[in-house]
């Protein structure tokens, strides 16, 4: 089982708000309790005016 857990983090154009699974405690044998890393995956949407 895993939680919810929102985030934003501040940038130059705004904020990129998020939602992170985060497993829960002992869950997975041999790791800690907490996750060590968070990676955010993003894209500007083309539709909306954003470009790479």
């Amino acid at each position: 089982m895993s939680t919810l857990k929102k985030f934003s983090i501040t940038g130059t154009a705004g904020n990129l708000e998020g939602i992170a699974h985060i497993p829960a405690a002992g869950s997975e044998p041999g790791r800690g309790d907490a996750p060590r890393a968070l990676a955010v995956v993003a894209h500007p949407l083309p539709t909306m005016g954003g470009t790479m």
